[in-house]
């Protein structure tokens, strides 16, 4: 730290000669030098300043000699040595980092080289990084804090954070890009609102077009009557209930968050459970897909909305594209380990098609054979000429 200290004060193009009792450090400065730094200084106790210090040094032009501690130097001096090595030390703490340098000009070097290493020093490595402080993003807390009031009051118990985490991996969200947006949704990360103040080019974005008020994914989700929010939450309600799950309306951003959560509330089947997860997830996604579109494809055309029944039968879509997903991944013979168990298939889609008959023989051949999820007898169109 006195090293440091007084690197950082001289000139960079003057020379001195350094006298230190610490041999130690003369050969981490030197002879050691390429061995630390090929280890990331991992093995170091000042391993957070060593390359400070390293970085600071070779970014002088003038000479440094370091020398070893004679005793014949001088008692007043080693005096005075030793007192100011005590008040820098003092002022600058051991280990903690110290960035006093221009991060420009300096020459660190991060990490280890993967050439030396050995199994036992990249597991020690591992280690080590895994050991350091996350920092917590202020947006990210928020979200966890809700997710966990919302599961207390819908489902009866408060989750920990891993257990919020963990439910956005949860197996009954099956594709990937659904998990990353509800991982983006926990983050506040996804392109929105304020999201878009850092280009000029798309301020405008931060602004919901219909409702002029700053846009949020809460707003985009569960708030804005122009987002189709309201008619695609209001299917995934009908569709719920005609399964027995309770209703999800009045919609929230927490039920968002935590739709991959039990429900320990009311004791659901693994199907229902299954359902309810799926359904919301899929029903978050669409919103957010078909507002993506409008906005920054669209440009926000109010012409070029799509109309409630264009969005009601994209949504009965993908509904009826997540059954034949199911159908197909049945198949234990082609998938092993990794087919989804047909009794969960059943459990699932069970009393929600136009002809429960043939969701055996679909489970049996691993296709759809005209099985669709039916939309409820006010939706369904009537016969004949009159239609």
């Amino acid at each position: 730290v006195a090293l440091f200290d007084f690197v950082s004060r001289v000139p960079k193009h003057e020379h001195f000669r350094l006298y230190t009792p610490s041999t130690a450090l003369i050969e981490d400065l030197t002879s050691h030098l390429s061995r630390n730094e090929d280890e990331g200084w991992i093995n170091h106790e000042c391993r957070r300043l060593m390359p400070a210090l390293v970085g600071l040094l070779r970014n002088r032009s003038g000479l440094l000699i370091l020398c070893e501690y004679a005793p014949g130097l001088g008692a007043q001096q080693a005096t005075r040595a030793s007192a100011l090595t005590v008040s820098t030390i003092r002022a600058l703490p051991l280990n903690k980092p110290i960035l006093r340098f221009p991060a420009k000009y300096s020459q660190i070097i991060q990490g280890a080289r993967l050439a030396t290493q050995t199994q036992a020093s990249l597991y020690a490595a591992i280690g080590d990084w895994h050991s350091k402080a996350a920092t917590e993003r202020r947006s990210t807390m928020e979200n966890l804090a809700l997710a966990k009031a919302t599961a207390s009051r819908i489902l009866s118990h408060e989750p920990s954070s891993e257990e919020i985490w963990k439910s956005i991996r949860s197996s009954n969200i099956t594709q990937k890009k659904i998990r990353a947006f509800l991982w983006k949704l926990m983050h506040g990360a996804l392109p929105c609102g304020v999201n878009w103040n850092d280009n000029p080019a798309y301020a405008d974005r931060a602004l919901c077009q219909h409702c002029q008020v700053r846009e949020t994914v809460e707003h985009l989700l569960t708030e804005c009557p122009d987002s189709c929010q309201s008619t695609l939450w209001s299917l995934a309600d009908g569709l719920l209930r005609r399964r027995g799950i309770p209703t999800i309306l009045p919609m929230t951003f927490g039920n968002i968050l935590v739709c991959g959560l039990q429900n320990k509330k009311k004791k659901l089947t693994p199907g229902q459970e299954r359902l309810r997860t799926l359904v919301l997830a899929e029903t978050a996604w669409l919103i957010w897909v078909v507002r993506c579109k409008w906005v920054i494809d669209d440009e926000s055309d109010p012409t070029l909305y799509p109309s409630i029944p264009e969005i009601t039968n994209r949504w009965w879509k993908m509904i009826n594209s997540k059954l034949d997903m199911d159908l197909l991944t049945s198949d234990k013979k082609r998938y092993d380990t990794k087919a989804v168990a047909a009794a969960l298939v059943k459990d699932t889609w069970e009393g929600l098609l136009e002809d429960d008959a043939t969701l055996g023989k679909s489970l049996e051949c691993h296709r759809n054979v005209g099985v669709l999820v039916g939309r409820g007898l006010a939706a369904r169109r009537p016969p004949g000429r009159n239609r």
